[in-house]
C-alpha cells in the first residue's frame, strides 16, 4: 500500500500521459483548495488497482475503487465539469435541510456526473484527514464505463440505478477511498430512498462551527460517508436552484499539442460556487451588528397533486416551481 504521495510521484514519473487522459482542461484553482491533479491520481489509482483485482487475481473489483473507476469515465464524458465551492456556501448547506418530499429520480442533474472542490480544512475525517472534493455521479444498470488510457481501457459496469458520491483522502497513511451508493427506486422519495441505503437519520447536521473554524470540522467515522453524500445532494440542489450562484470559468490559453497528443491542452479559470456569496449577518468590517440567524438554504418549493384515476397519482416535483429556491436569513433591525 502507498500514500497519496507516492502514488503521485509514481505517475508523474512513469505515466504522465495517465494523468493527462483524465486531465481535459488544466484549471487554475485557488491555492485553499487542493490542487486538481489530486483527482487524476485517485481515478488512475482505482483503475489501477481495479486492473490488478480483475486480471492478475481473477477477483471482483472492489466496490468503492469501481465507483470511482466509473466515475472517471463519465466525467470524461463532459470535459470533468468542476465547482468550487465556497466556504460561506458550504456551511450554510451543511445546516441545510433537504426536503421530505422530493422525488429521489426527479433531482435534476446538469451532468451524469460532477466534481465539488471543498476549501482545504472545511471537512475532515477523524483519522483520515482532509476531505478535498467529493464526485457525484448518476449511473444506469448495466451501464459499461471505461477510462481512455492504454493498458487500463477495461471497463466496469454499473450494478443498478443509482447516485454515487465518492472522495479521496491524499492526507491519510496510505490509499483511501470512500463511496456511497443509494438506489433509485422508483417512486421514492430522498428521505426513503437514503433511510434504506443508510444508517444514520435523514439530516444533515455537521457542527456549526463550519462557518467561523478556519481548522475545520471533523465527521465521525460511522456516519462520514453518510454525511458527505448528503452534503453532495444539498450542495446540487443549491446549484440547480436557479440562484444563479455558479461563475463559469473561462478559457484563458490553449497550448499547442506536443508529439503524439491528440488534442491542444486547454487552461481555464475555475467555476465558482457562490465565490461571492457572504453572509448577510456580517457588516462590511467583517463584524456581527444587531439581531441576527444563521443562513442557511431552504429547501426548493414542491408540490404534491393528485391526479389521474380516481386521484391516485401524484406529481411530487412541479417543474414550474422546481427551480425556486431561497437562501434565507434575517437581516438587520
Amino acid at each position: 500500500m502507498h500514500n497519496y504521495a507516492e502514488v503521485r510521484a509514481y505517475l508523474e514519473k512513469e505515466h504522465p500521459d495517465w494523468l493527462r487522459a483524465l486531465t481535459p482542461r488544466h484549471i487554475n484553482a485557488p491555492a485553499d483548495y487542493w490542487p486538481q491533479k489530486g483527482l487524476a491520481v485517485s481515478s488512475v489509482n482505482a483503475a489501477m488497482q481495479n486492473y490488478v483485482s480483475i486480471h492478475e487475481h481473477q477477483t471482483r473489483p472492489n466496490p468503492a475503487l469501481a465507483a470511482v473507476h466509473g466515475q472517471a469515465a463519465l466525467l470524461l464524458h463532459y470535459d470533468v465539469p468542476t465547482y468550487y465551492v465556497s466556504r460561506e456556501l458550504l456551511a450554510a448547506a451543511a445546516r441545510t435541510e433537504l426536503p421530505n418530499d422530493m422525488v429521489f429520480e426527479a433531482i435534476p442533474f446538469p451532468f451524469d456526473a460532477l466534481v465539488f472542490m471543498l476549501p482545504k480544512g472545511s471537512v475532515r475525517h477523524p483519522t483520515d484527514g482532509d476531505c478535498p472534493f467529493l464526485v457525484l455521479s448518476r449511473t444506469t444498470k448495466g451501464q459499461a464505463l471505461s477510462l481512455p488510457i492504454r493498458d487500463l481501457d477495461f471497463s466496469v459496469k454499473a450494478e443498478q440505478d443509482a447516485v454515487l458520491v465518492t472522495t479521496y483522502m491524499p492526507e491519510a497513511a496510505f490509499n483511501v477511498t470512500y463511496y456511497k451508493s443509494v438506489p433509485l427506486t422508483l417512486g421514492a422519495t430522498i428521505k426513503q430512498a437514503f433511510q434504506k441505503a443508510s444508517s444514520v437519520p435523514f439530516s444533515l447536521i455537521i457542527n456549526d462551527e463550519l462557518a467561523d473554524n478556519a481548522e475545520g470540522v471533523d465527521l465521525s467515522a460511522e456516519d462520514f460517508v453518510e454525511k458527505l453524500w448528503l452534503l453532495a445532494i444539498t450542495l446540487l440542489l443549491i446549484m440547480v436552484s436557479g440562484e444563479n450562484l455558479v461563475e463559469h470559468g473561462r478559457l484563458e490559453k490553449r497550448r499547442k499539442p506536443k508529439s503524439g497528443e491528440e488534442k491542444p491542452t486547454e487552461f481555464w479559470s475555475p467555476n465558482f460556487l457562490s465565490r461571492l456569496y457572504k453572509s448577510a449577518n456580517l457588516t462590511e468590517a467583517g463584524h456581527r451588528s444587531g439581531p441576527t440567524q444563521r443562513l442557511h438554504w431552504r429547501r426548493g418549493h414542491t408540490k404534491s397533486q393528485p391526479h389521474g384515476p380516481q386521484l391516485i397519482e401524484k406529481d411530487y416535483l412541479d417543474p414550474a416551481v422546481q427551480g425556486r429556491t431561497r437562501l434565507r436569513s434575517k437581516r438587520f433591525r
